[in-house]
This record gives structure tokens, sequence and C-alpha cells, in this order.
């Protein structure tokens, strides 16, 4: 961005504990330690300026020193499993206030499979949005998993019954294709106007855009089925990229057709 009044800050958040899985920010996946894909994103994108990582972690700490990144030794109030987003958020803003920044986007170290590319695309057509005042990356939700067909299971372990639900589930089987679409946010980029998000507190605001992302580009690690996911698609990502460009192409076929 590079304008002294567009400045745009990258926030990367990697605190040391996980009990999903521990270590799992600086966890080798396909040669490189987790977080060091975010990192190397943020370096690559033409539209972040400014790259801070908030951490409690020593070993984080130093893969951030050998990328000469910002580092923000997070404190044991922010550094619980109850914390929100937000409020570390804030104190990374609070802490580098004197850099005027406008806008910012947090990155998430556990979403690898983001590109610079994405990021730089999705940030311009935030930025140059002037309806919206933050925006988050979402994936959507497959049709089998969709709150329409969802049940709860009590303390007997027995499936609720919601005859209203079960109605609609007898008329939606067997063409689960007119079901309502559902978005889930991915977890891979959460973009605000810097005052915007001081005003809500929260990237969840009046006018929020979503980026739809495809499903294999979605997986935000929490664990080792996760983790072993994501690795299998960085090990393979070319087959992946291919596949997506196949499937665009035979949709933007199917939606001219459908005009025509």
């Amino acid at each position: 961005m590079n304008t002294k009044n567009n400045r745009v800050l990258a926030i990367i958040p990697a605190r040391r504990g996980s009990k999903g899985l521990p270590g799992k920010n600086w966890r080798i996946i396909h040669g490189k330690p987790l977080i060091q894909w975010t990192i190397e994103h943020a370096i690559n994108s033409r539209l972040i300026d400014d790259i801070v990582v908030s951490t409690d972690s020593s070993e984080i700490f130093k893969i951030c020193i050998d990328f000469d990144v910002e580092v923000l030794s997070r404190s044991k109030k922010l550094s619980g499993d109850n914390v929100s987003m937000s409020d570390v958020v804030i104190d990374v803003l609070e802490k580098f206030s004197d850099i005027k920044h406008r806008y910012i986007v947090l990155l998430q170290p556990t979403s690898p499979i983001r590109s610079e590319g994405e990021i730089d695309k999705y940030l311009s057509t935030f930025i140059q949005n002037d309806q919206t005042d933050s925006a988050i990356s979402v994936c959507e939700v497959p049709t089998w998993m969709s709150p329409q067909f969802c049940k709860t299971v009590n303390s007997k372990g027995l499936m609720t019954s919601d005859p209203d639900v079960t109605d609609t589930q007898k008329k939606i089987i067997g063409r689960q294709q007119v079901c309502e679409k559902y978005y889930y946010p991915n977890g891979s980029m959460y973009m605000s106007d810097v005052s915007s998000f001081l005003k809500y507190q929260t990237f969840y605001q009046k006018n929020t855009l979503s980026f739809v992302m495809q499903k294999w580009k979605s997986i935000d690690i929490d664990d080792i089925f996760d983790f072993t996911c994501a690795e299998s698609v960085l090990e393979n990502l070319s087959l992946f990229e291919k596949q997506a460009e196949v499937h665009e192409s035979i949709q933007e076929l199917e939606e001219t057709k459908s005009k025509a």
C-alpha cells in the first residue's frame, strides 16, 4: 500500500499453548514450521506494509527473528485458552499506535494454504469497497452438515426430535441441491478498517463482507487430523490448483449455458 493514510498492518497471533495439538504453530509441515507459511505470505504480499507477530512462545520468537519480523511479547493475561482474538488485536493496536495504520488483516498461522496472491486480491477488493468496514474469509458448509440436517444429543445420548425439522428433512432428502446455503468463517483472513474495529471491537461488524474460499483452502489446523489433511494438500498443491482451475472452468461454462 505504502501511502501514509492507507497503511496495512498484518497481525499474526501465535500463542504457545494448544490443547488439540501441542506446539502446532512451530511444528514442521511440508518442510517448514507452520507459522513460517503465514509469515512468508505476509512478507510477499504487495499490500501489507507492516507485520507483527503476537506470541508468548520463545520458539516462535526465534523463527520471527530469522525473518526480521516484529514480535510483540504477549502477556500472561492474553495467553490463556479463553482469551478473545479481539483482545489480542486491541493489544497490538495499542502497542503500535505510533504508526498510523488505516487497515488491519489478521492472518492465523493455522491456515497455511492461503497464498499472498489471495491476501492481496481480497485486501484490494475490501479496500475499494466503501460500503463495508470489515471482511472475513468463509467456506460453504457442506449440504450434509447444514443446520437443516443437524440434531442435538442430550445427556442420555438420545437425539432431539423436532417435528418441524423432521418434516423439512423429509422434503429435502433426495434433492439436497435445494438446501439454503450456509457459510462458516474458515479462519484464514480477517480484515477491518482500524477505526471500525476499535468501535465494534470485533471483525463481525455492521457491514461485513465475505470472501468465499474453496474447501481445500479452508483447513484450519486444530488437531492432528487437520494437520495431516493440510500437509497432504501442501504436498500436492499443484494438483489441487489444477483441479480447482478445471472446476472453475466447468462452473463458468454452466453459468454461460444457463444465461443463453
